[in-house]
């Protein structure tokens, strides 16, 4: 059985969220970090993606971390290894920010309250984890950053994101970090 204060040192130990309500993402050594478009937390295809992505690495779950204190809604949950298990990421968390992370905290899926989600990890489990390479979820999250549908405020802030994430976070040393939202 995990420790699900083991669970959530790990998760503190990625992202941090101040009292405004900010996200920083801590960079950790030989980690990279891709947006993905999200209106939801998690769409089907990003299920299915995540469902290969545990059982090429034989995760039997991942557990759901809360970032903030809401009362009724778990701070932590254990999902295990199904599509109907995943669909709770939506169904509890998706009105919330929360980090979704396997046991060993080998990478994460940040969901947040914009329309997109973070995947940080190293490139292997980021690739797995997105079902696509990382310059096709980059060029795709560009693509959707720069629409003309957004206003003014709100491409610019997805377009620097983008940016931050491609290249400000490689170039930080670790426990840098470099703000989400």
């Amino acid at each position: 059985m995990t420790d699900l204060d083991s669970i959530r040192e790990i998760v503190y130990g990625m992202v941090n969220r101040s009292e405004s309500g900010q996200l920083t993402l801590v960079k950790r050594e030989n980690w990279c970090a891709v947006p993905v478009e999200s209106a939801c937390h998690l769409d089907e295809s990003d299920r299915r993606a995540l469902l290969r992505c545990m059982e090429m690495m034989n995760l039997p779950c991942v557990y759901v971390l809360l970032l903030g204190s809401l009362q009724h809604v778990p701070l932590i949950t254990r999902l295990e290894r199904s599509d109907e298990q995943l669909q709770k990421i939506n169904s509890v968390y998706g009105h919330f920010n929360c980090v979704v992370v396997p046991e060993e905290g080998s990478w994460a899926l940040i969901c947040t309250l914009r329309d997109y989600y973070v995947v940080v990890g190293e490139e292997q489990m980021v690739a797995s984890v997105l079902g696509k390479s990382i310059n096709a979820a980059r060029d795709e999250f560009k693509e959707y950053a720069g629409d003309s549908s957004w206003d003014e405020a709100d491409r610019r802030k997805l377009c620097e994101l983008s940016r931050a994430l491609s290249d400000d976070y490689g170039r930080l040393m670790p426990d840098q970090s470099v703000v989400l939202q």
